[in-house]
């Protein structure tokens, strides 16, 4: 699982995934904890209520978790998305790569597709791949190429292409 800053900021910032989710049972977050009635600040926690409640680890009511989704969890929307027809999961699974690898493999003239470039984990490429397919979105981080890496100024974001 990706616990970098740059994962944490790309779920962050994918607003569209983010407001179509609620935590539910091993989801992993971003943010505060409130395990056993003390703030743990140490951000990437897995979401985990027990029924005594005793040691669960839930964010805090007031607090606004980004939600880290897994590569299962990206998979399953691009199968949501493009409504597959599933005969068994090896099929699913043989269609959704089969897709993924024919746009990556043929994108520009068997160029590395610009969402594809600078990425430091399976979670960000699927990541990249589910907002470029489902939402028309690539992280401006790796498409803006005239940017001056020495600006102390933030704009990393997701850019409609």
């Amino acid at each position: 699982m990706d616990t970098s800053e740059k994962y944490f900021k790309m779920c962050g910032k994918a607003v569209e995934i983010q407001e179509n989710h609620k935590l539910g049972q091993y989801d992993n977050y971003y943010g505060q904890d409130d395990y056993m009635g003390q703030n743990d600040k140490s951000n990437f926690h897995t979401y985990d209520k027990c029924d005594d409640g005793y040691y669960s680890v839930t964010p805090p009511d007031n607090s606004n978790p980004i939600w880290l989704p897994r590569q299962d969890q990206l998979q399953e929307m691009l199968v949501k998305y493009e409504e597959m027809s599933i005969c068994s999961t090896g099929g699913m699974v043989e269609s959704m790569f089969e897709n993924f690898w024919l746009e990556f493999l043929y994108w520009e003239g068997y160029q590395t597709p610009k969402w594809a470039t600078n990425i430091d984990s399976m979670e960000q490429l699927w990541l990249g791949y589910v907002m470029q397919k489902i939402y028309k979105k690539i992280w401006a981080k790796d498409i803006d190429e005239d940017i001056d890496e020495n600006i102390d100024e933030d704009i990393s974001d997701w850019k409609s292409i």
